[in-house]
């Protein structure tokens, strides 16, 4: 089951509000205070608390729940909340239930969207659901809803308060969850136990027998074990081939994200369940999963959230304030809730919708930056995870381009490392921005001309890059090439200068733009190098970063 929409009238914040979902990955953003809890409040109101929490069922409460800046009085007195979910085959254990309840004729059909509305006012409460185009209420609805909150139609997962719960019996989790053969397991643990205890508890059951035995009505006593199942809560043991440690003896980062990992896998498990009755996906959703993580350690955990809910078709929703827990392969999904203020007051939550340009303002909203300052790493935000070269523009991009070649043998770079253009130097001395791209990065190294150097080393000492590992001058310094056209060999040079007599003059020319004219020598030299340079010594310099890039990735 995943939730395609939300809606929600007069409910908290959410005052007039709608809001669509990704199939398998949304990030919802936002400052503090914005609506984000209550979004997931409105989602915990439909499809109920999750069966293995110790956490008390959403309800409307008219009195707590009506916004506080409107009257009720002025007409406008209800408060609802809505949603629309696709239920597919492998959600059985509801999809049947609500083809039956509403007598839908729908064998023939993998999917079908149902919604559901609840509503309430001061004095009445209504329920409606509709699916294929049929519309019940009243007791019909009351059951189908109840049914969606009865069953475990949500995972919810809060980072910001313990991650264990009492329903586990003081484990982490429960085997069934994880783990649907285990059952039969259990059965026969479950006989050897009863085995063992009959002899060991013979004598016990002997005594208790003879003082029963004393009461007018004569009953044969047997002491025998309770049912269990795989319901038995289990403890996570997390360590290395030397030492091991319970999860409750880590770390609060460590904590949470295991619990977050197992809060997935038991979303997943429920695919493995062969009776239809029990099978139904569930909703994963997870406040602030970046808790108690340094921004490296979130970078990591964001690229895995978001591979997971694809590698396992689940549907996560998360909320945060971390520009690493964002969507950086679809950015559509990333939503961005605000919240508006009236003479010093907040009112209603809104979603602000950003256009395909303007991808980057829940990014922005994140780091505390302008949108601007982030348009140049887009490149990067789409390859997160990856081995990245960072080059100064699209001419250096070109000229290691031609270094992947494979005619080059040995000498050639890795094809798999990807290479984008920080067009300029002057973006990455932003550190906020850089720091963010390069934790991004699965491993990022940096080329800069020497002629630029200097401009960015401030930046990259406080951020304690290495040169050799993090980043790379190029050129050949202090002999007038401090910038990569200076790895040319001198026949390309002199043809270049040869062709282009006027634009070399252009240079001496005070009236002339030096910008312009150095752009198309630096083309020129390109153009001339695409055309005429072949694998051997017209690369040697090439050569020569290109090992220095191998030494720096390795």
């Amino acid at each position: 089951m995943k939730i395609a929409s939300l809606s929600a009238k007069n409910f908290r914040s959410l005052e007039d509000f709608s809001v669509d979902f990704s199939d398998n990955f949304t990030a919802i953003s936002g400052k503090n205070d914005s609506g984000k809890s209550n979004i997931f409040e409105a989602i915990k109101l439909l499809i109920g608390s999750n069966r293995y929490e110790m956490y008390s069922p959403v309800t409307i409460d008219f009195d707590n729940d009506y916004p506080k800046w409107k009257d009720p009085k002025s007409g406008d007195d209800s408060i609802s909340v809505s949603g629309r979910f696709t239920l597919e085959d492998q959600d059985s254990a509801i999809k049947n239930f609500i083809q039956r309840q509403l007598s839908l004729d729908s064998n023939k059909i993998n999917e079908f969207s149902l919604e559901v509305s609840v509503s309430r006012g001061r004095s009445q409460h209504q329920v409606k659901v509709s699916a294929l185009g049929k519309i019940v209420e009243g007791e019909p609805a009351q059951e189908v809803w109840g049914r969606l909150r009865s069953e475990a139609s949500l995972v919810f997962h809060n980072s910001t308060t313990d991650g264990l719960r009492l329903s586990y019996g003081g484990g982490h989790g429960q085997f069934s969850e994880i783990s649907q053969s285990v059952t039969s397991i259990m059965a026969q643990i479950r006989t050897d136990i009863a085995k063992k205890l009959k002899k060991t508890m013979a004598s016990s059951q002997n005594e208790l027998q003879g003082l029963l035995g004393r009461l007018s009505d004569k009953w044969k006593v047997s002491l025998d074990l309770p049912e269990f199942d795989a319901s038995v809560p289990f403890n996570l043991v997390l360590g290395d081939n030397a030492v091991s440690v319970p999860l409750n003896s880590w770390g609060s980062g460590t904590k949470n994200r295991a619990m977050i990992i197992l809060a997935l896998l038991r979303a997943a498990q429920f695919r493995k369940i062969e009776n239809e009755t029990g099978r139904l996906i569930p909703v994963v959703v997870i406040e602030e999963p970046e808790s108690f993580l340094h921004p490296s350690a979130q970078a990591e955990f964001g690229s895995l959230l978001i591979d997971l809910a694809a590698e396992l078709d689940i549907q996560v929703i998360v909320s945060t304030h971390s520009v690493y827990l964002l969507n950086t392969a679809a950015p559509e999904s990333n939503i961005l809730v605000c919240r508006r203020r009236f003479r010093n007051q907040s009112r209603e939550s809104y979603i602000e919708i950003a256009s395909p340009e303007q991808w980057m303002k829940p990014f922005s909203v994140a780091l505390g930056l302008s949108s601007e300052s982030l348009a140049p790493w887009r490149s990067i935000l789409e390859v997160r995870g990856k081995k990245i070269i960072l080059v100064e523009g699209e001419t250096d991009k070109r000229y290691l381009t031609l270094l992947q070649r494979p005619e080059h043998g040995s000498k050639s770079i890795d094809r798999d490392w990807i290479i984008i253009s920080y067009n300029g130097f002057g973006n990455i001395t932003n550190q906020s921005a850089l720091r963010v791209m390069l934790e991004l990065a699965g491993k990022a190294v940096i080329t800069v001309d020497f002629d630029a150097l200097s401009k960015v080393e401030g930046t990259f000492k406080s951020l304690e890059l290495k040169k050799g590992k993090d980043y790379l001058p190029v050129g050949i310094d202090k002999s007038g090439k401090r910038a990569i056209e200076g790895l040319l060999p001198d026949s390309i040079r002199q043809k270049v200068l040869a062709n282009n007599p006027n634009l070399f003059e252009g240079l001496l020319d005070r009236t002339t733009s030096d910008k312009g004219i150095r752009s198309r020598i630096k083309s020129a030299y390109l153009e001339e190098f695409e055309k005429h340079s072949k694998p051997g010594p017209d690369f040697d310099g090439f050569y020569k970063l290109g090992e220095s890039l191998k030494r720096a990735f390795s």
